[in-house]
């Protein structure tokens, strides 16, 4: 039902879309959804309404083997490089819908919220991410920050960081800062990492911060270590 390795082309995926939204009407078990199918053939809008309905009255009649051979299509779909932004958008939708309805496909939560962000579905992403995060926490806090930021959520940005302080080993931490342009907290990260590397006979990286006082009362922190530089004015 969802065979589409030959299928490489914008209207190539626009047909296969439109044939698999009428194919799951006709193997709907409900006949009102069943009895749509020849108008939906003729009126695309009317199919593309009734796409969610239509899949998840087959999703609930189809055996569990079968559920996790049609997940494991379609994430090879949602990963293909010629699928175009609005077919991908419209399988986003359904996986959305069917988590809404406490049907969730098993679909790695960190793959939808980067296949969010290129339809930029900020949303989507969050709600991802959000997820992945409880998972990873390690890799993923630092683009949950970003989208926090993104949103203009600094609070809950800021929340984030103090929990995974206490909680994440990270050697990273000034960059979670970096991400909501608090170069304070991330100068102040910066030199408590300093401060374990030399309590633990470490060596510390080469590098320092400077606060300087431009002349109009403005003030520019840098702070440089190997691989990192950042620079605010405010």
């Amino acid at each position: 039902m969802w065979e589409a390795s030959n299928v490489v082309t914008r209207d190539g995926w626009a047909k296969w879309l439109r044939s698999f939204s009428l194919e799951l009407l006709q193997q709907s078990p409900y006949i009102a959804l069943k009895l749509s199918a020849n108008l939906a053939s003729q009126f695309q809008p009317f199919a593309r309404d009734l796409f969610n309905a239509a899949f998840v009255s087959v999703w609930c009649n189809i055996r569990d083997t079968t559920q996790e051979q049609m997940c494991v299509e379609l994430e090879s779909i949602l990963t293909n490089s010629t699928l175009p932004p609005e077919v991908l958008g419209t399988l986003l939708n359904l996986i959305e819908f069917m988590d809404a309805n406490d049907m969730a496909m098993p679909i790695d939560p960190q793959l939808l919220s980067n296949l969010a962000t290129k339809t930029s579905a900020l949303a989507k992403t969050l709600r991802w991410k959000e997820i992945a995060f409880q998972i990873a926490p390690q890799v993923t806090i630092e683009g949950l920050v970003t989208i926090y930021n993104q949103l203009g959520h600094t609070h809950s940005a800021l929340g984030l960081l103090h929990v995974a302080e206490k909680s994440i080993d990270s050697t990273k931490k000034e960059s979670w800062y970096e991400r909501l342009e608090k170069w304070e907290l991330a100068l102040e990260a910066l030199e408590k990492e300093r401060k374990e590397l030399t309590d633990q006979g470490l060596k510390v990286p080469d590098g320092g911060a400077r606060l300087s006082v431009s002349s109009r009362n403005q003030w520019t922190e840098e702070v440089c270590v190997p691989g990192l530089w950042m620079q605010e004015v405010f």
